[in-house]
């Protein structure tokens, strides 16, 4: 049904280690049973994709500072995967089981068409390892972030299910570096897509870490942004430029109130449409009072 990839960080660090088994352990409830991949070479990615039963792809190109990029990756998923649909996830994302189940219920509507489904995280801190032996895991944890957690905003996506071929060739983007992932949503819309906004759907849960200023220094850091931000240009969206949303069981159009009318004025039809820049730039300007 679905193919599984990501890009851990090094297992070095003993709160990365915790987080990202968590994620992995979750994935492995997902039904029915995904094909996994992990990419990258960083410390224990090999021993850990070989203890979880996960496929490993080591060969893929870096930045100079290290950091794996996202060209690399997507094109060689492309061969790589069983099925054609995909899901990139950063690797500190738990699933329950309302993600297979919504996938169930979605992808069948969507035979045929172009896709691409996200949602919003849940920020949550986790620091300590789950016990996912314990029959009433889920549950627990969705009451837990339900108590103590907050939506991140519609920025906070870090999960990607589209269909084999969507995207095309993708530029270098470092992975975890800004930018990308509102690129893949531009990308998806550009496209012509159903860019599909799940969170109603989904719990995506984010165990909250620090900043990824793991490869260098905090000047390497800001580099590997400043690129991203470059690359990607003005073709930058999130989920509040989704035409759909996904909530009791069906695929709804967006509905636009003033926040999202205003949104999609200024920034969604000028991103898709870049003739319409200039006026919008004009039009912000001169109603930057009405906008705040």
């Amino acid at each position: 049904m679905l193919t599984i990839f990501a890009t851990p960080k090094a297992f070095t660090d003993s709160h990365i280690n915790i987080i990202q088994r968590n994620a992995f352990k979750s994935w492995k409830f997902i039904s029915p049973e995904c094909q996994i991949i992990l990419f990258g070479n960083d410390k224990g990615t090999k021993e850990v994709a070989s203890e979880f039963g996960f496929e490993h792809i080591d060969d893929i190109k870096r930045n100079k500072y290290g950091t794996p990029l996202l060209d690399s990756i997507f094109e060689k998923i492309e061969s790589a995967a069983k099925f054609d649909v995909l899901m990139y996830i950063n690797c500190d994302i738990i699933m329950t089981d309302d993600f297979g189940k919504t996938l169930e219920i979605l992808l069948p509507k969507l035979n045929g068409k172009k896709f691409l489904i996200g949602g919003e995280r849940w920020d949550t801190d986790i620091k300590e390892n789950i016990d996912f032996n314990d029959a009433k895991w889920k549950t627990k944890l969705r009451n837990f972030v339900e108590k103590n957690s907050a939506l991140h905003g519609p920025t906070g996506i870090d999960y990607f299910v589209f269909n084999k071929g969507l995207f095309g060739k993708v530029p270098p983007f470092a992975i975890g570096r800004f930018a990308w992932d509102s690129w893949l949503i531009w990308k998806a819309r550009k496209a012509g897509a159903f860019v599909i906004n799940a969170t109603p759907s989904i719990m995506a849960i984010h165990q909250n870490h620090p900043p990824p200023i793991d490869k260098g220094s905090e000047n390497n850091f800001k580099e590997e942004r400043r690129i991203n931000t470059e690359l990607a240009g003005k073709n930058k969206l999130h989920l509040d430029d989704a035409n759909h949303i996904f909530k009791e069981n069906m695929i709804k159009k967006t509905e636009l109130n003033f926040k999202l009318f205003k949104r999609r004025f200024f920034y969604t039809w000028p991103a898709l449409h870049p003739m319409l820049r200039p006026a919008a730039y004009v039009t912000r300007l001169i109603f930057a009072p009405i906008r705040k």
